[in-house]
């Protein structure tokens, strides 16, 4: 189970809940109307929460480099790959964050055949590929 939250709601009791849920993963939409100022605190509550595994929805939308750039450091952070329009920055999340960036498509309005074969083209090993595709969100979900 994954609790998906939209920017703009109050965080500090999503984050109480998924503590007691034992580290519920939270999924926050980071594209548009999202900004990078709204990613920074969230950022900040993701460092404050080291039990929550936290997905940054759409990779940062507009934001991605500084989104890659902000979570390498957070070891509970995850980049969704969901409505990625540049293979240059899922080329960068999957190098950058192997372990923590995971497979997705933004259906009806991205292709998932599609957004697979980006990331088999574009994943630097058949290792991060299987990851990416599948392996640590089921890790994730411990499933």
């Amino acid at each position: 189970m994954i609790c998906f939250v939209p920017m703009g709601v109050p965080f500090d009791p999503v984050f109480k809940a998924a503590n007691e849920w034992h580290g519920l993963p939270i999924w926050v939409h980071t594209f548009e109307p999202s900004k990078m100022v709204d990613i920074r605190d969230l950022a900040y509550l993701v460092q404050k929460n080291p039990n929550v595994p936290v997905i940054f929805g759409h990779l940062g939308g507009l934001n991605w480099l500084d989104t890659i750039n902000l979570t390498k450091d957070i070891d509970n952070a995850f980049l969704d790959t969901s409505a990625v329009y540049t293979v240059f920055a899922l080329t960068l999340a999957m190098k950058e964050l192997p372990d923590r960036t995971l497979f997705s498509s933004d259906h009806p309005y991205g292709d998932p055949y599609l957004a697979k074969i980006a990331v088999q083209r574009c994943a630097p090993s058949k290792e991060v590929e299987r990851r990416v595709l599948g392996e640590t969100i089921a890790e994730l979900l411990e499933i």
